[in-house]
């Protein structure tokens, strides 16, 4: 912009224009695509959020039914399963249905983009090179195996710390140990709803 400044006040000098004869620079993406990007960075903002709550929802889900599963993990465990054994068969399945998620996300992606193509709102430019790469593909991959593994890591801590012995003889307990004992297993699950909610809000907020 220097530069063009003194290209200008020169030009100006010579053809005697007056002061206010100038230049802008503007940058090439801006002169391409325009002002969508905040618009865009503004919707995957919201896309992050939404990711969030399903990944909490998810993983609220995986803890109930690790709760399910308790006097089975227990019995494993009596048996002489390891707990990297059942860590590693509980991570597994927290990361197919990351998998599964990820690739549902893309077919409603192609779907999306199939409609946005047909509607053509003309105010997003070059919407005709808009497509699923294979960056997008290996963005998605790393996205739904990150969140996989995260979101399971709940599950297989609760079933690391659980001891056996209790929870095979929790059939025989009942009144206000029974509900102690709830009120401690479900806090995080719990906690999960308060940070779904919270999320909901500044999404709607948003």
């Amino acid at each position: 912009q220097a530069d063009i400044n003194v290209i200008a006040n020169g030009i100006r000098i010579k053809d005697k224009r007056d002061a206010s004869y100038g230049m802008d620079v503007i940058g090439l993406q801006k002169q391409v695509v325009g002002d969508v990007r905040r618009a865009l960075l503004v919707l995957l903002g919201a896309v992050a959020l939404v990711l969030l709550i399903a990944c909490a929802n998810v993983a609220n889900l995986l803890l109930a039914r690790a709760a399910g599963r308790e006097k089975e993990v227990a019995i494993r465990t009596a048996l002489g399963a390891g707990w990297q054994r059942i860590a590693r068969q509980l991570l597994t399945e927290s990361v197919l249905l990351g998998l599964m998620g990820g690739a549902a996300g893309l077919a409603v992606a192609r779907l999306s983009l199939w409609v946005v193509r047909t509607m053509n709102p003309g105010n997003i430019p070059r919407l005709d090179e808009i497509g699923i790469d294979g960056t997008v593909l290996v963005f998605t991959f790393g996205i739904a195996l990150a969140t996989g593994i995260l979101f399971g890591v709940a599950p297989v801590w609760r079933a690391i710390k659980l001891d056996p012995n209790s929870s095979l003889k929790a059939g025989g307990r009942s009144g206000q140990a029974d509900s102690g004992l709830y009120l401690k297993r479900h806090r995080l699950r719990a906690l999960l709803v308060v940070l779904e909610l919270a999320i909901s809000l500044v999404l709607l907020v948003g």
